[in-house]
């Protein structure tokens, strides 16, 4: 009996969304509250203007990328932390049918890019070791080399370590 009790409470309980809630959501007055402040120069304020603008809640969010209630906001909306994952974000183009090109920054861009060609060649270019190109973006070779085989993405720090790089060397060479 005392199985049955906590078989029960450890059940998957259904969001249900309240209709008053539905309702509110779909009216154009709370779609341009919500609106008013969203930063879109941001790939997480894009995501929030276009979920809010297609009527799209937080809660079908985090149930259609099978994330926990309230686990959307705090991965994609939250200004102060960009995401870096790409799959994630195709994703939800695809359910709002928007165009990836209206949400990624560069960085996204450059994840979705054949960047590891692109640094392979400007290595080449520059005439570069492997050591040496790291060296230059600040990062260990091991992890670099990682980045020319398309094991591994950098992460937004390391892009960001990236552009400077490449544009310092594209004006040495200049």
């Amino acid at each position: 009996m005392q199985y049955n009790l906590l078989a029960k409470l450890c059940e998957p309980r259904k969001i249900v969304i309240p209709e008053w809630h539905e309702v509110r959501r779909k009216s154009e007055n709370w779609k341009k509250q919500q609106l008013k402040d969203v930063d879109l120069s941001k790939v997480s304020g894009r995501l929030k203007y276009h979920r809010i603008s297609k009527g799209v809640s937080a809660w079908e969010m985090d149930k259609y990328l099978g994330l926990t209630k309230g686990s959307y906001r705090k991965c994609f909306e939250d200004n102060c932390h960009e995401t870096s994952d790409l799959e994630k974000v195709k994703s939800i183009c695809k359910y709002l049918h928007i165009s990836e090109t209206e949400i990624f920054d560069d960085y996204l861009k450059f994840v979705n890019s054949d960047f590891a060609m692109t640094l392979l060649s400007r290595r080449k270019t520059l005439g570069y070791s492997q050591r040496e190109m790291a060296r230059r973006i600040g990062v260990d070779r091991s992890v670099y080399r990682e980045w020319e085989k398309s094991r591994k993405v950098p992460n937004r720090t390391s892009f960001g370590k990236i552009q400077t790089c490449l544009e310092i060397l594209r004006l040495e060479k200049d």
